[in-house]
């Protein structure tokens, strides 16, 4: 039997308990454990502090020259306070939250410590102290509960005492290990775990982060060329009908509107299934450009479906579609979970029967019982908010169904290097005529005064106003406004205020009777948490309030700017936060394009955060970064098409794209 795929228990030392936590991780044998990388090492180099003379981050070695002293630093947090001497200097030292150190540590001792040292201050804050004597190592971090990361060193070398290096399969083809000087696989597994000085450390990096995005650049490609093998039967409507309906519009597009429709169509019209996302600036008109895609897929006698994610957008979306398509007798249907047993039954019989034109809702429609008679076109808004699951179920109720993606967080320039994940990419940048720039400002949350003579104008005009809080409840783990809080203080200082709450644990009719009351003008300030994020519009409110705004990411701040200047008034958005935090939010004061923003946002929260864990492929990395490797990317995505280009032309068997090609293929059929 190959020993790469034995079972972990073969190792000594690893028993039931060890193995159940490997499991967890999806290590199951010899193979699995040698390629868990440590996931960050940390390089220490003892230094001379003499000649630093800024704040920075340190590794120095010293003796102890004073007793330990612990003192409570907050509640459940204490720390300790000593001396040393290092290089000749006497230095304070302080660590936070390790009590048990003052049971370890005596006068005397020599140790190695690693933190920040302020000069000015005298003074270092040690994140990481060493009782052992060294010039420079290196620490792994497999980032493991329950192993070590010393234990699991002691794993991988016992493991490989039974492997040769011979047996060791490399995926990665050798003319690209050569093409970039890569380390082949036998060397970055034991580089990998055993890493000996900065070298080995870049080599490292240059073969795992290349491979990560290689692998996903191939799974890109792969999903395309499956996709565009694809035929379905073309949508045949009248163009004379759509330019009608286009032409009756009591406002004119824009350029990049009619670009992506005449797009859209055609791709309608096309015998090739069409997956297109189109990213738009919030109030960019991307609904106008679903809906005619809707009206084109109705007039060629196919139904449309459409998801957004919560049940006040879903309500507002439907009353819009209702407006606009009415008189062209389109029958269009309602479906979230609030709705009642008897008139969701009638709904999907009507649907189930090509008596619904448009059916509109929220995760509801994923329920195996919504059943179409003839689907045409799917439209989802605000599709990162939805899991590629969610997104494919709903895709699939009938095969070969045309897909449209909407959103309001812009790609960033780097992820649009090539298609995103299997979608083509279409972007409405100008706005729409007669829209001001909504007017921002950061202010300290230490002074309010003139934000409540703002709050107070606004509310003499007869205009509206939102007041935006990060918590529902009270904490006493986070220091930041609730709901009650903010209602208590700006009852008592906004003059004729009438405040309406909202927020996501209110039952749905609950929130749908709140916003529908502060459209008809009962409350001239809504208190509410992020829930009115996407797509609620009350054009005559020009004024929103972000307390704690440091705890938002911009993309995210700016989507909420975007609930107002939704009128020819001019707007206002005051992001209230801690100086702390002042200079990120400075960003929005300056930029008020989204496609922009995304950017500087992906920059600093990297693609992780900025995306959200249930976005394809890029939770998945642990060593590319799109914000620092762009080059590497770059080479990738052209590696992955020359691989798929010599495959597809028998020119050459390549393993790697062997495999990606039955992983995407065993995924998309899963989901199918």
């Amino acid at each position: 039997m190959d020993i790469l795929k034995q079972n972990i228990r073969l190792i000594k030392g690893v028993g039931e308990k060890i193995e159940n936590y490997f499991h967890h991780e999806k290590i199951y044998t010899y193979e699995d454990l040698l390629n868990f990388f440590p996931k960050k090492y940390t390089f220490y180099e003892v230094k001379d502090i003499n000649n630093i003379v800024v704040d920075t981050k340190i590794t120095t070695q010293g003796i102890i020259s004073s007793q330990l002293i612990s003192r409570k630093f907050r509640r459940s947090i204490d720390n300790l306070i000593f001396s040393m001497n290092i290089f000749g200097k006497n230095i304070k030292i302080i660590i936070f939250g390790q009590p048990f150190l003052k049971y370890n540590l005596k006068v005397g001792m020599k140790v190695t410590i690693h933190g920040l040292y302020k000069p000015k201050l005298n003074e270092i804050i040690v994140n990481n102290i060493f009782t052992e004597n060294f010039d420079a190592k290196i620490d792994v971090d497999y980032k493991l509960d329950g192993i070590s990361n010393l234990q699991m060193q002691r794993f991988v070398e016992r493991a490989l005492l039974n492997v040769s290096k011979e047996s060791i399969i490399d995926d990665l083809p050798v003319d690209l290990q050569i093409k970039y000087r890569l380390l082949n696989k036998a060397d970055l597994i034991l580089k990998a775990h055993f890493p000996k000085n900065l070298k080995d450390l870049h080599e490292i990096a240059r073969r795992l982060k290349y491979e990560e995005f290689l692998n996903y650049a191939l799974s890109l490609e792969s999903l395309k060329q499956q996709k565009e093998k694809v035929i379905k039967n073309p949508k045949n409507f009248s163009n004379l009908k759509i330019s009608d309906y286009m032409n009756s519009l009591p406002y004119k597009l824009t350029d990049d509107q009619n670009i992506t429709i005449n797009t859209i169509l055609d791709e309608l019209k096309s015998n090739k299934v069409m997956n297109r996302l189109v990213q738009g600036d919030v109030g960019s008109g991307k609904t106008i450009v679903a809906l005619i895609s809707a009206y084109a897929t109705i007039l060629a006698g196919n139904q449309v479906v459409m998801m957004v994610p919560t049940e006040i957008l879903a309500g507002q979306m439907y009353n819009y579609f209702i407006n606009e398509l009415n008189k062209y007798e389109v029958q269009i249907s309602l479906l979230t979970s609030s709705i009642k047993k008897s008139i969701k039954d009638d709904t999907l019989e009507r649907v189930r029967h090509g008596r619904v034109n448009i059916l509109i809702g929220t995760h509801a429609l994923l329920e195996e019982n919504v059943k179409f008679q003839k689907l045409g076109l799917v439209i989802i808004d605000e599709q990162h908010r939805f899991g590629v699951e969610e997104r494919t179920k709903l895709v699939n109720k009938c095969s070969n169904t045309d897909a449209l993606f909407l959103t309001a967080t812009p790609i960033p320039r780097t992820l649009g290097l090539t298609n995103f994940g299997d979608l083509d990419i279409s972007s409405i940048k100008s706005m729409p005529v007669g829209r001001k720039t909504i007017i921002t400002k950061v202010i300290n949350e230490f002074d309010l005064d003139d934000l409540y003579e703002k709050m107070n104008e606004r509310l003499e005009n007869n205009e509206q106003i939102y007041v935006i809080v990060p918590l529902v409840n009270e904490s006493d783990k986070i220091n930041a406004f609730d709901i009650n809080t903010a209602y208590e203080l700006f009852s008592k200082e906004v003059k004729n205020s009438q405040i309406g709450i909202l927020h996501g644990k209110l039952k749905s009719d609950e929130k749908d009777n709140i916003m529908n009351d502060f459209k008809n003008k009962k409350y001239n300030i809504l208190i509410s948490t992020t829930v009115v994020e996407v797509g609620v519009d009350v054009k005559n409110a020009t004024m929103i309030v972000i307390l704690n705004a440091e705890r938002f990411g911009l993309s995210q701040l700016h989507q909420l700017r975007g609930r107002v200047g939704r009128n020819s008034l001019q707007s206002y958005c005051y992001l209230v936060s801690n100086s702390l935090e002042s200079e990120r939010l400075r960003i929005l004061e300056r930029c008020s394009d989204g496609f922009t923003l995304s950017n500087e946002d992906f920059l600093l929260r990297g693609p992780g955060d900025y995306l959200g864990e249930r976005q394809s492929g890029f939770d998945r990395f642990d060593f590319a970064d799109f914000s620092k490797d762009e080059n590497i990317w770059k080479v990738a995505v052209s590696d992955a098409v020359y691989l798929f280009e010599e495959y597809n032309n028998n020119n050459k068997k390549y393993t790697i794209v062997e495999k990606i090609t039955s992983k995407i293929s065993t995924k998309t059929n899963k989901l199918n």
